[in-house]
């Protein structure tokens, strides 16, 4: 019910003369300003709205609402309307060629691309140039500092030692 309550109500101008529901509902979806959808179980109208080519019709089989194919008709009709909308007349082709060949835009424009130079390795993949030493006398004795430097630099680990071995140490 929610759902029915967003729609509105439109008036179908037999209060005065009433007549029946299905010749209501033929009468709302021929005049159909608003596109109506038709879903009904009625079969006299379910033919009669099928003769009408801008009438889409819904069915229930099963458990499932169903959108009927449209007649052949209605399908030319759509694809006669659709060529209508984007056929172009002969005057207007004319002038569309005209500003094409004043604007210049009947050629296609070129845009030059930028090329790319050559990429060179990935520098992280790479190993260093080792350095030639100009002074082989002087390379020696830096060799010996070196060693030295070396071997401040050089850390020895230590291993941590628990604090319950120390204990059992402390007792002995």
């Amino acid at each position: 019910m929610l759902v029915i309550k967003q729609f509105p109500i439109h008036k179908c101008g037999h209060e005065k003369n009433p007549i029946s529901a299905n010749e209501c509902l033929f009468s709302l979806i021929q005049r159909s300003e608003e596109h109506y959808f038709l879903a009904t179980q009625d079969q006299d109208l379910t033919e009669r709205t099928r003769l009408l080519a801008n009438v889409p019709i819904l069915f229930i089989k099963m458990n499932a609402i169903i959108l009927e194919q449209p007649a052949a008709e209605a399908k030319d009709k759509a694809i006669e309307s659709q060529q209508r909308f984007h056929h172009v007349d002969s005057h207007q082709f004319k002038t569309l060629k005209k500003l094409k060949k004043i604007e210049s835009l009947d050629k296609p424009a070129h845009i030059k691309r930028k090329r790319k130079g050559p990429k060179g390795p990935n520098p992280l993949s790479c190993k260093k140039k080792k350095t030639i030493a100009s002074n082989k006398a002087s390379s020696s004795s830096s060799n010996v500092k070196s060693e030295k430097q070396n071997d401040k630099k050089k850390r020895t680990r230590t291993k941590r030692i628990p604090n319950h071995i120390k204990r059992m140490f402390q007792k002995i």
